[in-house]
C-alpha cells in the first residue's frame, strides 16, 4: 500500500484462533437445545472458511501506518494512519 518500510509484521496463533472461531457459534447453538443437531455440519462449514480467513488475513505496522488486509469473499484493506508528535 505505501512505500514506506515495515516496522513489523504481525503473526497470528492460528490454533487459538481456530478454536476461539469454532466456539463461539458452537456455544450459540448449545444455548438453543434446537440447533445442536446442526453443529456438526456448521463446525465442517466453518473449518473450511476459518482457514480461507486466516490465510488471507495479514497485519503490517510501518512507520506511518497499520495497515490490515483480511476477508475471504468481500476483501477489506484499512490503513490506518499513525500520527506523529
Amino acid at each position: 500500500m505505501t512505500d514506506s518500510p515495515t516496522l513489523r509484521e504481525a503473526q497470528f496463533d492460528r490454533t487459538s484462533v481456530k478454536k476461539y472461531f469454532l466456539l463461539q457459534p458452537v456455544l450459540v447453538m448449545l444455548c438453543t437445545v434446537v440447533l445442536i443437531p446442526v453443529i456438526p455440519v456448521v463446525l465442517l462449514i466453518a473449518w473450511f472458511f476459518i482457514n480461507k480467513y486466516l490465510n488471507s488475513l495479514s497485519c503490517i505496522l510501518t512507520d506511518r501506518t497499520l495497515e490490515i488486509r483480511r476477508g475471504v469473499f468481500n476483501r477489506v484493506e484499512s490503513t490506518i494512519p499513525l500520527e506523529l508528535s
